[in-house]
């Protein structure tokens, strides 16, 4: 059996569909879960993606033919036809999570997101133990941009710098991750400048192989189709693994990081803008802002222990940003270090040779 999740937008209003193989030699009616707050016949108050099982999967194509309705009556006589390759079918987010989830301690609480350790349990001695992150309060943008988050991750599965994700809910409110027993980046190295192994002078490598594993995964993330942007690259959204491997999170599909910027600004909400530059602020977030913030993140692999410009308040942080000024060097970099052009934004391979 093979399994579809169809992704509908709200435009759609109320949505038949029928699952043919070889028209009209064998059909499935399917009847489309609507939302719980949309009548039959009324227009969706939010995108919703439904699941699909396809019994036959000796075939070789599906085609889905999706009549839409408004207040009833057809918008046209003819199907949209959507056609479906199955051995090469990649689900359109994450597959759903069909254990039982058990929440555990709380990992982090942030402004608008939760992580959670949890529990996935699949029998009496079949269980995995995962990070569950979900929003604060429920909000449906939030819950679309996990949703989002999700799709990009599965996207990345398996790859060595990005976190695996295992599965969400069939209601899109919790991302199950794969659970990291050491912590995200910032505590990372503020404990191993804690325990003295964690000095430039003795081991330069060690710091270049935590940035380059951070280069590697942005690079990656950078490459996906559709694109994809971290809405905040920082130390804390760098998750740790036991070998001391960096894997990232907290990036999703372009439009919405774009998306939930202007919700933020609009909502009058906290931005971290200790990590954004000039044109993210000005809610115009690209591929060169995501480098700005990596170089945040080198400043604090080489500050432990501290944040960017936590001595200003977020009125002066901006400020300071729009005029060009710059961080003060960090307190393991060599007092041999060159300024970078404060016109130009650096590559990693720059950084590297002038640190």
């Amino acid at each position: 059996m093979a399994r579809v999740h169809l992704f509908l937008h709200r435009s759609v209003t109320l949505v038949k569909i029928i699952n043919c193989i070889k028209k009209p030699k064998k059909c499935l009616e399917t009847n489309v879960t609507v939302p719980h707050d949309t009548d039959p016949g009324m227009l969706l108050t939010r995108d919703f993606t439904t699941t699909i099982d396809l019994v036959d999967t000796d075939a070789k194509k599906w085609v889905f033919y999706i009549w839409k309705y408004k207040d009833a009556e057809l918008v046209n006589g003819d199907p949209d036809e959507v056609e479906v390759d199955i051995p090469n079918f990649e689900p359109y987010i994450c597959p759903h999570v069909t254990s039982d989830i058990l929440f555990g301690s709380l990992i982090s609480d942030g402004k608008f997101y939760q992580v959670w350790k949890g529990r996935m349990v699949r029998g009496v001695n079949d269980y995995k133990d995962v990070a569950i992150k979900t929003d604060k309060g429920c909000n449906e943008g939030y819950i679309r941009y996990l949703y989002r988050q999700g799709e990009s991750l599965n996207k990345l599965r398996n790859h060595d710098y990005i976190i695996d994700c295992l599965g969400t809910t069939p209601d899109y409110r919790f991302l199950m991750m794969e659970l990291s027993p050491v912590g995200n980046l910032k505590q990372y190295v503020e404990a191993k400048t804690k325990e003295g192994t964690f000095s430039l002078p003795r081991s330069p490598p060690f710091e270049f192989n935590l940035i380059n594993q951070i280069y590697l995964g942005v690079e990656a993330v950078h490459f996906l189709s559709p694109p994809s942007l971290f809405y905040c690259l920082c130390a804390s959204n760098v998750i740790m693994s036991g070998d001391g491997t960096c894997k990232l999170s907290g990036f999703a599909n372009w439009n919405m990081v774009r998306h939930r910027e202007e919700w933020e600004e609009k909502n009058r909400l906290p931005r971290p803008i200790q990590w954004l530059s000039p044109e993210a602020i000005r809610l115009k977030h690209t591929y060169p802002s995501d480098i700005w913030s990596f170089g945040i993140v080198m400043w604090e692999i080489f500050s432990p222990g501290q944040e960017p410009f936590q001595e200003f308040s977020r009125k002066e942080i901006r400020q300071r940003i729009f005029c060009g000024q710059k961080l003060h060097k960090p307190i393991k970099c060599s007092n041999k270090i060159q300024p970078v052009d404060k016109y130009r934004r650096a590559l990693y391979e720059v950084c590297q040779r002038k640190i």
